[in-house]
């Protein structure tokens, strides 16, 4: 029973850390792909659980190619969801594609001026 503990250990993490994409991903500028499910939430300061099924858009607004790196920035990402709140705007990621095999996905923060 351990070593099974250990290695779904494991596998969660290098699930984590990096992975294969779809092969048919679209890593091209206008490419996109729709999501579609169901979500569910708690307003602040409330313990009423709300559900909604929601369409959520992952687009490539931008691919940047070097060497064996190709980079896609995308606007929306399932990611956005794990904090769902019903106004959500999709946030802006990174898809990282190192020699066409391994992917790393970062997401971006918006820095403001202070």
């Amino acid at each position: 029973m351990g070593n099974s503990w250990i290695s779904l250990i494991v596998l969660y993490l290098f699930s984590q850390v990096q992975g294969p994409a779809p092969p048919d991903l679209p890593l091209e500028k206008g490419s996109y792909w729709v999501y579609r499910g169901n979500v569910a939430w708690t307003a602040a300061n409330s313990a009423t659980v709300q559900r909604q099924s929601i369409e959520w858009r992952t687009e490539v607004t931008e691919v940047i190619e070097r060497d064996s790196l190709v980079v896609a920035v995308l606007k929306g990402h399932p990611r956005d969801l794990i904090s769902f709140e019903p106004k959500r705007q999709p946030g802006l990621h990174l898809l990282v594609q190192v020699s066409g095999r391994k992917h790393y996905m970062v997401a971006l923060r918006v820095l403001r001026p202070c």
